[in-house]
């Protein structure tokens, strides 16, 4: 829900590996002073499961904290059966120079609903770690590991480790602009 910068992004992944699923999402966030809006879709198809997650998410920043909501508007399909879910996200940050932290509860009136506290530090020019803890009301608590360093001017290796459940993740990042 809070987000600190502007851009667009592409992504896709296999959610655990499995080959015949494919998730692919479009993301954008920019600034309308004194907010910063997000928009974006992720979209799973397979023959069996079709879900697709469109969201509207708004921030703004004082000072050294921001605060931001999002809305989700999610669609899902098994064979002639559709149904729509609506999901909303809050968040409270804080972010210094070297240091971020963050409270943030995703799906606020859902028995998943989440609690999660997270941390990360700038170690050197694009290197970053971070940790976040997740309580959840009716599933086991998760921890998760991130980092990101650079390897050479442009690019970006970005990696993340998750408990509950068990997953990992690599990525590459291209900074653009007058980074």
């Amino acid at each position: 829900p809070v987000v600190g910068k502007s851009g667009i992004c592409f992504s896709w992944h296999q959610p655990f590996g499995v080959k015949d699923i494919s998730v692919y999402g479009f993301h954008s966030a920019f600034p309308l002073k004194p907010l910063i809006i997000a928009t974006g879709i992720d979209y799973l198809a397979h023959p069996d499961y079709r879900w697709q997650d469109e969201y509207l998410a708004l921030s703004t920043s004082f000072s050294s904290f921001s605060i931001g909501a999002t809305q989700h508007l999610q669609y899902e399909k098994i064979e002639e059966q559709s149904w729509f879910t609506y999901k909303s996200d809050f968040a409270f940050a804080y972010r210094e120079k070297s240091f971020a932290g963050e409270i943030r509860c995703n799906d606020l009136g859902s028995s998943h609903k989440a609690l999660t506290l997270s941390a990360a530090i700038t170690a050197a020019e694009n290197t970053t770690f971070a940790s976040a803890y997740s309580f959840k009301q009716e599933e086991k608590d998760s921890y998760a590991l991130a980092t990101s360093f650079a390897v050479a001017k442009p690019f970006l290796i970005q990696c993340s480790w998750q408990s509950v459940p068990a997953r990992f993740g690599l990525g590459l990042k291209m900074l653009t602009g007058n980074r």
